[in-house]
């Protein structure tokens, strides 16, 4: 894993296009649906999430997270980097950035 490079800082992560994330108001909560797989979110990964806009950076994502207090500042970069590494390995994240975030 190149987690401890600073390269994964550039990455820009973006929903696949197949991918629907909507809120489930009967149970109070967010969903990721894609082909065949269905995903429901905490309140930190949709944070995440719903700034894999394709036009945030992966460095961007973290500041912007531990600004507002989603992440406490010494774990923000891991925490996002192992959920945007897991919805990246299920098909639901892809990166727009020149790296993969797979090592």
């Amino acid at each position: 894993m190149r987690e401890s490079n600073l390269d994964c800082l550039q990455w820009i992560p973006v929903l696949c296009e197949e991918i629907h994330l909507y809120h489930d108001d009967r149970f109070g909560r967010w969903v990721m649906s894609g082909t065949n797989q269905v995903v429901f979110l905490n309140p930190a990964s949709y944070e995440v999430v719903k700034l894999c806009d394709g036009n945030n950076s992966f460095g961007n994502i973290c500041e912007q997270l531990s600004d507002n207090g989603v992440f406490q500042a010494a774990t923000v970069r891991r925490s996002v980097l192992n959920i945007i590494q897991d919805l990246e390995t299920n098909g639901f994240i892809l990166n727009r950035g020149s790296d993969s975030l797979q090592s």
